[in-house]
């Protein structure tokens, strides 16, 4: 009660500033607020009687002289009010003139999330303070994400006249619904049309735009659009104006322009679609002038030229950036023939194509010159391969179709051509059809009967070759007439198991061993030897092959032969054939061979050979071995004293065995072998000399072998001799005397 006395006496007393003064430090909190209010109101202190009253109405009432207010208190009051409160203060303010809207501008800045955009712009709205909206919205715009707010930006922007900042917001906010602001910028018609530019640029209502802009007479507006905004769209753009039935001229001056900026295959599809294409021929040649590769370019410029007939095969021909696949088709219904040179560009893209209009329009001429320059055993394969239906019938059309292809790629085609490899080719492609038959007739043509290809080795390789497979009656004269063929090759397929013409590839090999056809020595030999195998590998003919290799008297040749004759077991002439030959890498063969066949004078030669440049133990023990066969004792002498490498042990006893004594004496003399030397003289008769090597010998064994032999051929005295040496032996005494009473020389 005192407090609200004293500020009541202050107040009514004509002392409000002492009032003011107290309320302004705080000193005073319990005391009537509402008729302290009111007294504050009486006194014209509008700040503090607001500060005293709840009640909106009061409230209401004091802020009709908000006008007298600070401007800062009035908007910091505004955070003590809650939502509903605010709302309907604002309203009331708003209600009272413009001299309240700048503070309330500043209240919806502030206070905007709290209050609610939404709300506040019904405060200004209802107010029609379309320039306090702006300004509270333009503080917010850039922060919200409430399609409202930019909405009623964009809106009041317009309706005060400030275009760039709508066009800002309309180009840069992704927040606004597209359509609610696009049909509000067509209906307010503004002078300035970007900002509904920029809306129907980005949520593509460009044919509205269109639309728009022509029927309101602001074409350079789409001038201006296409060229600056979205030149990616002015397909879009032509094509409405198209429909709107626009002055060409001015169609053609927006598309020069846009020029390279506009995609070229949708502006062409919109203007094929409307039947204008034509009207694009001075942008597509003002493209193509500028260096353009574009294939859509080029595509778009062929179909006005091929409907104009403005050269179309000219530009089919050198142009290089079309597709073919997109006029190829074009041209079919217009003229086969340019739809034939449109898929010929394709470079083998188009093949399928290229061959169902030639055999759909009788192009075979055409379609014959094409396959051999495409040099493509794919691409011949599918027309030359033949066709069988369902029950394996061949299909009469195609087969007639078929026929009359080949015949004018033998007739004009093939003959016109001067490359080496297409002719090539287009034989190999024959052979893989099985045409053997028009091949050879060809062939015949091109080689046999004089052309620039007469000695190309390719041709003469296939004709021989198809002959070979088709005809083979004319091979040798093919091989008599030809001289530059792959002989090695050729001989070899002559001479497979499919073919077996062994004379033929003889005749080959023997032709190019001659110098005329070969200048390399060691490949003319190579040559005969080949010539050789196929004498004894093919044609087993051995005297033929003996006969030859007198004639050629080559090493190499007579070595084939020798080891073709020991395969034939006809050893000795295998011998004189290696001995020609001067080869010895067939030794061991060569000497197991003569021993079964016994011809050891005729090895003689051959091993001699031999060792001129082997140092073989083998070679050394059969040379002894053949001396001794054939009792060549004084050879067989020489050779055991002199170098070698024999096992004279093993050939002695192999000799003593087979009763060559006089070949084991000298064999067992040459390493004093002197037991086994006296077993020889004791064979050969030759006691005393028996005796002799016994005594060199000199063991009992040997003393009672030669002992008992003198007892029986009654050489008794050397039989004693030889009886005085063992008896120093008394084991061996009782054979010595058994043996003189068994024989009855018991004197």
């Amino acid at each position: 009660y005192l407090q609200t006395k004293l500020l009541e006496i202050n107040l009514i007393g004509g002392a409000p500033q002492v009032a003011d003064a107290i309320m302004q430090n705080g000193i005073l909190t319990h005391y009537d607020r509402a008729h302290i209010g009111k007294l504050c109101e009486r006194a014209g202190m509008w700040q503090r009687a607001a500060e005293h009253y709840s009640d909106i109405n009061d409230i209401k009432r004091v802020f009709k002289n908000s006008h007298q207010m600070n401007p800062e208190f009035v908007v910091t009051y505004f955070g003590k009010l809650n939502r509903e409160q605010s709302i309907a203060l604002l309203k009331d303010m708003m209600s009272r003139g413009p001299s309240n809207m700048q503070v309330c501008v500043e209240v919806a800045k502030k206070y905007n999330d709290e209050l609610g955009s939404e709300e506040l712009v019904k405060v200004f709205e209802n107010a029609k303070a379309t320039e306090g909206l702006y300004y509270y919205l333009g503080a917010v715009v850039n922060f919200s994400e409430d399609p409202v707010v930019h909405f009623k930006y964009i809106q009041s922007a317009c309706m005060l006249g400030q275009f760039k900042e709508a066009e800002r917001v309309c180009r840069d906010s992704n927040i606004y619904k597209p359509e609610q602001v696009k049909e509000y910028l067509k209906n307010a018609k503004l002078p300035d049309p970007r900002p509904l530019i920029h809306v129907c640029d980005r949520y593509d209502f460009v044919d509205e735009l269109t639309e728009y802009l022509y029927l309101n007479s602001l074409l350079q507006y789409v001038e201006v659009y296409v060229t600056k905004v979205s030149p990616a769209k002015t397909p879009q753009v032509v094509g409405k104006l198209f429909d709107l039935g626009a002055n060409e001229d001015f169609t053609k001056r927006i598309l020069m322009a846009v020029g390279t900026a506009c995609p070229v295959e949708e502006m062409v599809e919109i203007a094929e679609m409307r039947n204008r294409l034509r009207m694009l021929q001075p942008w597509l040649e003002a493209r193509v002038a500028t260096g353009s590769t574009e294939p859509g370019t080029h595509n778009s410029l062929g179909k006005i030229y091929i409907q104009m007939n403005k050269d179309p095969k000219a530009f089919l021909t050198n142009n290089m950036f079309y597709e073919p696949k997109v006029l190829g088709p074009f041209c079919e219904s217009l003229d086969p023939s340019l739809a034939f040179v449109a898929y010929k560009k394709g470079a083998g893209e188009c093949d399928d194509e290229l061959i169902k209009i030639s055999f759909t329009h009788g192009l075979f001429r055409d379609l014959a010159r094409y396959l051999v320059e495409r040099q493509d055993l794919e691409l011949w394969a599918k027309v030359l391969t033949k066709e069988e239906g369902e029950e394996g019938d061949i299909d009469a059309e195609k087969e007639s179709q078929r026929r009359q292809l080949i015949d004018q790629v033998v007739e004009w085609a093939l003959p016109e051509s001067e490359s080496a490899d297409e002719v090539s080719c287009t034989v190999k492609a024959f052979m893989a059809a099985d045409l053997p038959g028009e091949l050879i007739v060809l062939l015949e043509r091109i080689i046999l009967q004089g052309s620039d290809f007469s000695d190309n080795k390719n041709l003469q390789n296939l004709l021989i070759l198809t002959a070979i497979r088709a005809d083979h009656t004319k091979v040798a004269s093919y091989i008599d007439q030809l001289d530059n063929f792959d002989a090695k090759d050729i001989a070899l397929i002559c001479v497979s198991e499919s073919h077996m013409l062994y004379e033929e590839a003889f005749t080959i090999y023997v032709k190019f061993a001659k110098p005329e056809h070969t200048t390399d020595k060691e490949e003319q030999i190579e040559m005969q030897v080949l010539a050789m195998g196929v004498l004894v590998d093919y044609m087993k003919d051995l005297d033929r092959a003996k006969t030859f290799a007198n004639q050629v008297d080559e090493k190499p040749v007579w070595s084939k032969l020798g080891n073709a004759q020991l395969e034939e077991k006809m050893a000795a002439d295998a011998i004189l054939s290696f001995i020609s030959a001067e080869d010895a890498s067939e030794y061991v063969r060569v000497c197991a061979e003569a021993n079964e066949a016994e011809i050891y004078a005729e090895v003689i030669p051959f091993l001699k050979m031999a060792r001129k440049n082997l140092q073989e133990n083998l070679l050394d023990t059969e040379l002894i071995y053949a001396y001794a066969k054939t009792n060549n004792l004084t050879d067989l002498e020489k050779f055991v004293n002199g170098p070698n490498v024999a096992n004279i042990q093993n050939i002695g006893d192999r000799c003593f065995s087979e009763g060559l004594y006089n070949a084991s004496k000298i064999l067992f003399k040459s390493i004093n072998n002197n037991s086994k030397l006296a077993l020889c003289h004791i064979h050969l008769e030759e006691y005393r000399e028996a005796v002799a090597a016994a005594s060199l010998a000199n063991n009992v064994s040997t003393w009672k072998q030669v002992c008992f032999a003198c007892l029986k051929a009654s050489e008794f005295r050397l039989a004693a001799t030889c009886g005085l040496e063992v008896i120093k032996y008394p084991d061996h005494v009782d054979d010595v005397v058994t043996t003189y009473s068994d024989l009855g020389h018991f004197d």
